[in-house]
């Protein structure tokens, strides 16, 4: 997976399908109303990622923690770990313990541009995505286990985006999105549950930075 599919990836059906209680247009509202007046979101997330090359499912856990501007931290709690930080203009990949740090300086041109919208706390939704309610026909099984959510599916407009499209589970209540299914052009599909969001817990910006220990070499992604 590269590191564009796999961040995008970070940043978001076995059971029935139930009546939405808006339609599309107002949830996505009510969704961005939420993340645009939060400075800063943390959940903890279980991800499944079937990868088509594997024909099977690698499942991990970890915790993300958004901050505006363009701050993002993600930390595996799997072993060997890994960790994902962002001050928003250089991005670092480094495995705990490990004796060199990948450095990307122009986050930019890593990340695809719907993955920025969603770390600028989602953007404009509606100008890179087209917006319907889930299911469509189109659309394989978004493997949504929570009940009673709205459930939409976002595609890219841009008709070069590595993402095929994107199925998301809102809590109606909160607007918060609590699960998420990405599916990719390569054929890779992932999974997010997220739990215990906490909206403007205010994170030090410390936590976004690479704190280089000795020994530790940079290695120019």
């Amino acid at each position: 997976m590269t590191r564009t599919v796999f961040l995008f990836s970070v940043v978001f059906l076995l059971l029935p399908f139930h009546a939405f209680s808006a339609d599309p247009g107002q949830i996505v509202s009510n969704l961005q109303q939420t993340y645009r007046t939060a400075e800063s979101w943390r959940a903890e997330f279980v991800q499944s990622t079937f990868v088509e090359l594997l024909g099977r499912n690698i499942d991990k856990q970890g915790e993300i923690i958004v901050k505006k501007p363009g701050k993002l931290r993600i930390d595996y709690k799997d072993k060997p770990g890994r960790q994902y930080l962002s001050d928003g203009k250089t991005l670092w990949v480094y495995v705990p313990g490990d004796t060199q740090v990948e450095v990307y300086r122009k986050i930019s041109r890593l990340l695809a541009k719907e993955a920025l919208t969603f770390m600028e706390g989602l953007g404009d939704i509606e100008k890179e995505f087209t917006v319907r309610l889930y299911p469509s026909p189109h659309t394989g099984e978004a493997m949504i286990q929570g009940k009673n959510l709205d459930l939409i599916e976002l595609r890219p407009r841009n008709a070069a985006s590595i993402i095929k499209n994107i199925v998301m589970g809102i809590d109606p209540k909160t607007h918060l999105v609590v699960e998420t299914t990405i599916f990719n052009e390569s054929g890779n599909v992932t999974h997010y549950i997220f739990k215990n969001i906490k909206l403007n817990a205010d994170p030090a910006d410390e936590l976004f930075i690479f704190k280089k220990q000795k020994g530790v070499r940079e290695i120019k992604g």
